[in-house]
Order: structure tokens, then C-alpha cells, then sequence
């Protein structure tokens, strides 16, 4: 556990909701340096109140930002964890922006050396093993081409995570309210908002709005409560604090 990362993504990590959460567990595990990251994505998954596909989408995306280091993808073996690595420049200070550019040259730079692996007598390829290791990682990164995505409409993914009480109705029109605002585009971010909100006191004292409000209202642009962890830090955030959450609540559960 290092503190030191943990007070670092607390001030610094720019995403919010379950994002943050998976940030802050990561930091959990790391040592100052960023290093010896040895998760296992069920662990996240509970550790942040999340499904396991949300984690493991988060997950490619800090991979992508170059925020997070794919060190040891564990050889692929059923029960092995990968081993990460917190970015030591964004420890040190760098921004998103930063670490996402020096990625970009780093992979042009692989392809245009005249001594990488294509022309070096012996077949290698010249790199650092450290840095052998993390390269697939960058090559099978895009979400869209993950066979699971398609198993799990986003629609039936945010309704599995959604508090199971008697507020979740109207399934059906809350499909159709899906689909009329094309919310595919935005189901990452309402289901890391939902799984984050799940472990507010609103919504465990059982004050979640019904769904279809929550769809019709677009709750996840409210942000997180500013008393709520993953909300320290973060730029955007709604008035939760003076929100009378029973106000409008009917006995069937709605709102």
C-alpha cells in the first residue's frame, strides 16, 4: 500500500467515479514507486463495487492513457494476476496529455529505428526486456474488438448493476429510453456513476431514483456527492449535499 500514490490520484487522477475507485484501489496495491501492481480483477471488482467487465475496460483505458504499465499479463493462466506499474512520470508530476504523447513516440520510434527487429542479424529486437513485455499490451487495446462487449448489451450490463430494490421497474421503457438517447456511447460512464453511487449513503439508505428517472434526468451528468471519496479532487460534481432525496418518492418505488 502506498499512501503517497493513493494522496497523489486523490489530487491529481482527472477521471471520476468507478475510474478513480479502480485508481485509488491500484494505488492500494503499489509501492511509492508505482511498482509491484499484482491485482486480480475479481479482487477490483469488489474492492470498487464494480462488474468485473467494468474493470476490465477501465483497466484498458489507463493502459491507453499510459497512465497504467502492463508489466505481466501472467503468461494467460487461469488464476494468474497480471502484474502493472503506476506510471513513474505521472507519479512524478506528468499529466495525461504528457504521458499519452510520450506513447505516441515511442511507438513511432519503434517502427522507424533501423535497428529494431527487423533488421538486426540475430533476430532481436534490440529493446530492453522490460519493455518487450509491456508491447502487446498496446496492440490489443481497443474495446470495440473484445469479443465479451457484444455477449453483454450495454443496456442489460447497466441494469445488472443497478440496485436490486423495489425502484428498478419498467424495464422495458427504460430500453427504449436507451435506445432513443443512444446511451452505447455513454454506458461506461453511467455504469462506473452507478457503481459509484451504489456506496453513497443516499443510495445504500435506499433513495436510488427509479431508472427510468435516472435515464430521463440524466443523473450521471450530477457528478458524485463531494462527501463521497472518488468526488475529492474531481472538477465536476452536483449539489447532493442539498438534495432532499425522499422528496417525490412514490409507494411503488418511482419517483
Amino acid at each position: 500500500m502506498s499512501v503517497k500514490v493513493m494522496t497523489a490520484v486523490f489530487e491529481r487522477y482527472p477521471n471520476g467515479g468507478g475510474e478513480m475507485l479502480l485508481a485509488l484501489a491500484l494505488a492500494d496495491h503499489a509501492s511509492d514507486d508505482g511498482t509491484k501492481v499484482f491485482p486480480f480483477v475479481k479482487s477490483l471488482a469488489e474492492k470498487t463495487r464494480q462488474s468485473i467487465r467494468s474493470v476490465q475496460y477501465q483497466l484498458r483505458r489507463m493502459e491507453e492513457a499510459g497512465w497504467l504499465i502492463l508489466v505481466n499479463a501472467g503468461n494467460g493462466g487461469r488464476g494468474q494476476s497480471s502484474e502493472y506499474q503506476i506510471n513513474p512520470d505521472w507519479i512524478k508530476g506528468a499529466d495525461f496529455a504528457s504521458l499519452k504523447r510520450v506513447q505516441s513516440e515511442a511507438g513511432k520510434g519503434a517502427t522507424d529505428d533501423a535497428k529494431g527487429a527487423n533488421d538486426d542479424e540475430k533476430g532481436s529486437n534490440g529493446l530492453h526486456p522490460h519493455i518487450t513485455v509491456i508491447e502487446p499490451s498496446v496492440t490489443i487495446k481497443e474495446p470495440s474488438s473484445m469479443p465479451a462487449r457484444a455477449a453483454l448489451p450495454r443496456f442489460d450490463e447497466f441494469w445488472s448493476v443497478y440496485p436490486d430494490t423495489s425502484r428498478r421497474v419498467a424495464k422495458a421503457k427504460c430500453r427504449d429510453t436507451w435506445k432513443k438517447k443512444k446511451l452505447d456511447g455513454v454506458a461506461d460512464e453511467i455504469i462506473s456513476h452507478v457503481q459509484a453511487m451504489k456506496t453513497t449513503k443516499q443510495w445504500l439508505a435506499g433513495y436510488e431514483p427509479a431508472p427510468l428517472t435516472y435515464l430521463n434526468q440524466e443523473r450521471w451528468e450530477d457528478g458524485l456527492p463531494t462527501t463521497h471519496p472518488a468526488a475529492a479532487g474531481a472538477a465536476k460534481h452536483g449539489n447532493f449535499a442539498n438534495q432532499d432525496y425522499r422528496s417525490g418518492v412514490g409507494a411503488d418505488g418511482s419517483f
